[in-house]
């Protein structure tokens, strides 16, 4: 006899994750690949962020987009939630798999100037941490093998950049990253 009520009724999912894998030749093994971003009054850069994931080298098919946009003042919402609907519209063979979009506002304010600035990095950091903890725990599903964070303003990547990660055959990965001057390509 069992104590536990008929398993049918009960609101209990089971995932068994051990065939889910990892492996350096993802596509070749139809490994889903998870892309989240966290936005905040990202407008500006979105049209260039959707056109960079069209040219991946990665079959769209396996992977699924998720953002989180928060405090936003911008229009951010709206653009996205458009390209979205652009993209899941367009040809079968250029569709992501999944596009989530979450909204979830902290309260965050941070000037521009202090944003980047020494002193505002703690407190910027600390949002950055939340939101990405937000994004992650509502967007991970049983079927992702990979997740890459991908942030908006990202301007330039080589396309392979996904089966380049994960040829490193590591749990984690993290590329390094040339800053730019604003207005120029001058690097420092």
């Amino acid at each position: 006899m069992s104590l536990w009520p008929n398993p049918s009724t009960l609101p209990i999912d089971r995932f068994n994750l051990t065939p889910l894998a990892a492996t350096p030749a993802g596509a070749a093994n139809n490994e889903q690949v998870l892309i989240l971003t966290p936005l905040k009054d990202a407008a500006p850069w979105l049209d260039e962020y959707f056109h960079n994931l069209e040219q991946l080298a990665y079959p769209p098919n396996l992977i699924s987009l998720a953002f989180l946009v928060s405090d936003s003042t911008d229009g951010t919402l709206a653009k996205l939630e458009a390209l979205a609907t652009k993209y899941a519209r367009g040809p079968k063979s250029k569709r992501f798999k999944r596009i989530t979009i979450l909204e979830k506002d902290f309260a965050f304010d941070l000037k521009s100037e202090a944003r980047h600035g020494f002193e505002g990095q703690p407190v910027r950091r600390a949002f950055i941490a939340r939101a990405r903890n937000w994004l992650v725990t509502q967007a991970l599903r049983p079927e992702h093998s990979w997740v890459l964070w991908l942030d908006v303003d990202v301007v330039r990547y080589d396309p392979a950049i996904v089966g380049d990660l994960m040829s490193i055959d590591k749990d984690i990965v993290v590329p390094n990253t040339i800053w730019h001057q604003p207005d120029s390509w001058s690097f420092g």
